[in-house]
């Protein structure tokens, strides 16, 4: 049985809801009616062994929810169609009005012989063997059990359909945000490296001197190599405080000149 559909409608988290609450109304179910049969009404019945109410269970949102994909048609209009030419070899001495009244009956007759069919057609072919798998008796009450809690349940006679299981609910958050969170910091790291990294590069030359002539001056320890570093590094700032002549300035000095 296909339920991708029936997934894809209610959504991943609800459909695991629905397959915990046919499990546990089933469990229900099944033990007060064995219990009866056993106990009260001293009737030894076998029930098979299996998800037969489960699967039975969601037959009834999926014919109820899931939608039709496609359809098909079997037309056996030509089978009554030869009947009626027959029929009308055999009768040569009608008239024309009952000849045309014919015509109409067979039109309404070949639309009798035509089968419309859905996508959902497989799935009720695998219910039906399903239902048949363990004898006439024991597998159609297992599974005629499931189908009635189903209906119960989407009729909201049973509670806890809507309700929220925290447990449920966080191991979802749980399984399945995990990894999107991993990838979420991994990519925040990349970005922050990128960032370093051109800001790194983005430093002015300014910058990069006196951080090279600190560097020198910590390595040099003789004390001529440390005032040297310190010219070195006011001649630095000195340059650094002439402005800048910009683009413009620069072509009206040369056409100045």
């Amino acid at each position: 049985m296909n339920y991708k559909s029936l997934e894809r409608v209610f959504g991943s988290l609800k459909f695991i809801k629905v397959l915990t609450l046919l499990y546990f109304y089933n469990v229900i179910f099944m033990g007060t009616l064995l219990f009866l049969c056993y106990a009260v009404l001293r009737i030894n019945i076998y029930i098979p062994s299996g998800p037969f109410g489960i699967l039975f269970g969601l037959l009834y949102p999926y014919f109820k929810f899931a939608p039709t994909l496609y359809s098909f048609e079997l037309d056996f209009g030509g089978l009554g169609k030869s009947q009626h030419n027959n029929d009308n070899d055999n009768n040569d001495n009608e008239n024309e009005n009952e000849y045309g009244n014919d015509i109409e009956e067979s039109s309404g007759n070949s639309e009798k012989y035509r089968l419309t069919f859905t996508n959902n057609f497989v799935t009720a072919i695998l219910a039906v063997q399903l239902l048949l798998s363990e004898g006439f008796i024991s597998s159609p009450i297992a599974c005629l059990v499931g189908y009635f809690v189903s209906s119960l349940l989407f009729s909201d006679v049973l509670p806890l359909l809507n309700s929220r299981f925290f447990i449920l609910d966080s191991l979802y958050t749980r399984w399945t945000r995990k990894p999107s969170e991993g990838r979420q910091q991994s990519l925040d790291a990349h970005i922050q490296n990128l960032a370093a990294n051109s800001e790194e590069q983005d430093l002015p030359a300014s910058g990069n001197a006196s951080i090279s002539v600190g560097e020198s001056s910590r390595s040099l320890t003789p004390p001529e190599n440390v005032e040297r570093a310190v010219e070195d590094q006011e001649e630095n700032e000195q340059d650094t405080d002439i402005p800048a002549r910009s683009l413009g300035t620069q072509l009206l000095d040369t056409f100045r000149r």
